[in-house]
């Protein structure tokens, strides 16, 4: 899970929503953000959420899945898939002795999450212990599944389970603590910014459909044009949430470059475009990064 926002126009909201995926499937596989990093290490850009429409993947991918030594993800499989990390996140997201949300935010804030919860069904009271990221997530997530997107069919989730099912190795590049930090180290106005942002967007699924227009053709340079709106006014959690855990990473998967096995890398797809991303990084040690499964992308 990531999120962030801008103060201008579509906000955080829209990041978040970039970040955990939704979209407006078609039948067609997606043009696959996909790179090769020398001989034997390929980079695959994943969305947390889609539906049952986003597959079958292309046959490039499910052709470098087949041959993979290994796949490593943002997170190790088995912590993932573990009811423990979800609980630990709920854990972090709850305020601590007698603070409430209420008390933390400003007024009209909590009037925009009265609003909020009148038209969803959701009382504001039910937030009352929460962080303000925690409850941007919650929406979040609400509001993906209201529309019909589905975290059990991400394509990250979607190939750890085959990964597991045909015995490959796998692994992470970060633990779920570090995860959990990106959110929770966010300083408090930044966190209150992120939750109004949230709420004005919360209803407004366009932004969305037009990421996934774009992930599914494949377009970088059209997401990256995207993503520079959104961030322009807002870096710290562009940084946070993108760009430290990039070079964070790098060490990592450049080890995997160096070894002798053939690994797949699958993260979320924000993590592999602009001059942030893994694949720029890459390029700057020297290494041979070429973008591969997409014909008009060369």
């Amino acid at each position: 899970m990531h999120t962030t926002i801008t103060a201008v126009t579509r906000s955080l909201f829209t990041l978040l929503l970039f970040v955990v995926t939704l979209a407006v499937a078609r039948a067609e596989p997606p043009v696959p953000m996909l790179w090769q990093v020398g001989d034997r290490v390929h980079l695959l850009g994943s969305m947390h959420l889609l539906t049952p429409e986003d597959y079958p993947l292309a046959p490039v991918v499910e052709e470098i899945f087949a041959r993979a030594d290994k796949v490593v993800f943002e997170l190790d499989p088995q912590e993932a898939m573990s009811p423990a990390l979800a609980q630990r996140m709920v854990q972090a997201g709850m305020l601590a002795g007698p603070e409430t949300l209420r008390g933390l935010v400003a007024e009209s804030t909590w009037a925009l999450l009265a609003d909020y919860g009148a038209s969803s069904g959701m009382q504001p009271a039910f937030f009352e212990r929460m962080k303000p990221w925690m409850v941007s997530l919650v929406i979040v997530m609400g509001e993906v599944q209201r529309a019909g997107f589905r975290p059990d069919l991400g394509l990250d989730r979607h190939l750890m389970e085959r990964a597991q099912a045909a015995g490959k190795a796998t692994a992470g590049l970060e633990r779920g603590e570090q995860q959990i930090a990106v959110f929770d180290g966010l300083s408090p106005a930044v966190q209150e910014e992120m939750l109004v942002r949230t709420l004005e967007q919360a209803r407004d699924p366009e932004s969305t459909r037009r990421l996934h227009r774009l992930w599914r053709a494949g377009d970088e340079a059209g997401l990256v044009a995207y993503i520079g709106e959104e961030l322009a006014a807002y870096p710290e959690v562009y940084r946070a949430i993108n760009a430290d855990r990039n070079r964070e990473w790098l060490p990592r998967v450049r080890q995997y470059v160096d070894g002798d096995q053939r690994v797949l890398v699958v993260v979320g797809a924000l993590h592999l475009i602009g001059e942030d991303g893994l694949p720029a990084l890459l390029r700057e040690t020297g290494l041979r990064v070429e973008r591969i499964g997409c014909d008009p992308c060369r």
